[in-house]
C-alpha cells in the first residue's frame, strides 16, 4: 500500500459510508496537517491519518502535540479558535494490524484503527472514541471550503508544469 492509492481507498470509503458534505486532504487544521479531513451531514468532522508502516506510526506520530490527549480534552473555553475534530483515525495497512493496534490501545487508545485491505475493501477494525459534542459551525464549514478551492485553483495553475 503506497499513499496515494490508500487515500484513493480512502476518499471511496468516506463517500460510501459517511455520506460527507465536505471531504479535503492534506489540510491544516488547528493541531497540525490532516491527510483526510471529512465533514459529515450532521456537522461533526472526522480526522484520518495514513500510515504505511509501523516506523511511519510509531517514531514520526509520537513527536506530535495532536496525539496528546489532554489536547484533545481541554475545556470549550480553552480550546483555539478553530474546530478540532470529533473523531480521529488511522488507516494502517493489514499487515502491520496487530502491532499498529497494540501501539494505538497503549499510546493513543482515543483514535480509531481502519485496515486498508485492497483498493476498495476497508474495514474498521477499531471504533474511535468521540472526543466532544461540539459540531462545526457555518462559518468553520465555509473557511473549509474556501481552503479546498484555494488548493484546486493552485493545482489547475501548476498544470503546465513538468516534473
Amino acid at each position: 500500500m503506497n499513499s496515494r492509492e490508500a487515500k484513493a481507498s480512502l476518499f471511496r470509503y468516506a463517500v460510501r459510508t459517511w455520506h460527507p458534505l465536505l471531504i479535503i486532504d492534506e489540510v491544516y487544521v488547528n493541531y497540525g496537517l490532516a491527510d483526510m479531513f471529512v465533514l459529515k451531514p450532521n456537522m461533526q468532522s472526522i480526522e484520518v491519518e495514513v500510515k504505511c508502516s509501523i516506523s511511519d506510526l510509531t517514531h514520526n506520530e509520537l513527536k506530535k502535540h495532536k496525539y496528546n490527549f489532554e489536547f484533545w480534552e481541554q475545556p470549550e473555553g480553552k480550546w483555539m479558535s478553530r474546530h478540532i475534530t470529533n473523531f480521529f483515525y488511522f488507516m494502517l495497512p493489514a499487515e502491520i494490524k496487530d502491532k499498529a493496534l497494540e501501539f494505538i490501545n497503549n499510546r493513543i487508545s482515543f483514535a480509531g484503527v481502519i485496515i486498508h485491505i485492497n483498493n476498495n475493501n476497508l474495514r474498521v477494525v477499531k471504533r474511535a472514541k468521540k472526543l466532544h459534542n461540539r459540531n462545526m459551525t457555518v462559518e468553520m464549514f465555509m473557511e473549509f471550503q474556501q481552503v479546498q478551492a484555494r488548493k484546486y485553483a493552485w493545482l489547475k495553475s501548476q498544470e503546465h508544469l513538468t516534473l
